[in-house]
């Protein structure tokens, strides 16, 4: 640690291009003594918060973890933003789990371009996190499966070798509004590609919800590939479904998910997505929404007895 001013002010006093060659050597020291899964929030329901300002938020909240939304309009931090960032998650002792992006490989040659070197940024910031690197979450696009399922494996097959080089786990997730929309398809993809240990899976039950697709057999059949898991309520409205902030709607158990991973082994995030259509509605508040998220999720882990111990 730099000596006489803190690492922000070393920051400003050098430039962006220093900040990027000492950002490699931070390390974020998670706690070993804790056990079970973190609670996390992603900032992709915080649209008007800098990632230092949902960082203070969460810390100050209870959460333990953090997803960085850094898809476009957003996009990645600067390199001199990228410091703070591990400065602020080091000082609060939060942990970045995830960066959540919006690739799309089903789309024309140039948008799959655009994605790559998107996706290859992403790996890029995340490796800097020496002792606990975050993944790349992000849903495919795309309509119809079995129209697209070759196309998505051929272009996925380039980004899989991008994220062993930097040893980055890419998660794709299935959405119920995109080709793939079910856990068997993103299985499929992760076998073609040689089951590889950088391609897992995104798990998000409210893509499965409403859909003969039981919550105990979608866990069973994604538990050997999920790395990240993202809740949130859905409810059927006028035949289709909506989505809702955790805790709202009472449509999903999250006590028995948590239960369930858990005993078949998984240790990762489980992280709060708010939906665009919530975060989108007039008046939304963020703070409040925040708050209400952590102690739904919150109470969910103290009925299960999981949650890592402060």
């Amino acid at each position: 640690m730099t000596t006489g001013v803190s690492r922000r002010q070393f920051v400003s006093q050098t430039g962006a291009i220093i900040a990027s060659s000492l950002l490699s050597n931070l390390v974020y020291a998670a706690d070993e003594s804790k056990s079970g899964m973190t609670l996390g929030f992603s900032t992709y329901a915080l649209p008007n918060r800098t990632p230092l300002e949902a960082i203070s938020l969460l810390s100050e909240t209870g959460y333990d973890s953090v997803e960085l939304c850094v898809f476009p309009p957003r996009g990645l931090p600067t390199a001199k933003e990228q410091f703070e960032i591990a400065d602020h998650l080091d000082s609060t002792g939060l942990k970045l789990t995830s960066l959540m992006e919006n690739l799309r490989p089903l789309s024309s040659e140039k948008d799959y371009e655009t994605s790559t070197e998107r996706f290859k940024q992403a790996c890029e910031f995340a490796k800097r996190f020496t002792s606990h690197t975050p993944l790349v979450q992000t849903v495919l696009g795309g309509k119809d499966w079995n129209k697209d399922k070759d196309l998505c494996l051929e272009r996925l097959d380039a980004w899989v070798k991008v994220a062993a080089d930097a040893k980055v786990v890419l998660a794709i997730k299935p959405h119920r509004g995109h080709a793939m929309s079910r856990p068997a398809d993103a299985i499929w993809l992760i076998h073609q590609l040689g089951n590889s240990p950088w391609l897992r899976m995104c798990y998000d039950y409210s893509h499965f919800i409403f859909r003969n697709m039981p919550m105990e057999s979608t866990i069973k059949e994604s538990l050997p590939y999920t790395a990240h898991i993202a809740v949130k309520d859905a409810v059927q409205v006028d035949g289709k479904v909506a989505f809702k902030s955790p805790g709202d709607a009472g449509t999903v158990d999250y006590v028995s998910l948590l239960k369930q991973f858990h005993a078949g082994g998984y240790r990762g995030d489980v992280c709060v997505e708010v939906s665009s259509q919530v975060w989108r509605q007039p008046g939304y508040d963020s703070g409040e929404t925040v708050k209400k998220c952590y102690a739904a999720m919150s109470h969910a882990f103290e009925n299960t007895k999981l949650r890592p111990a402060e």
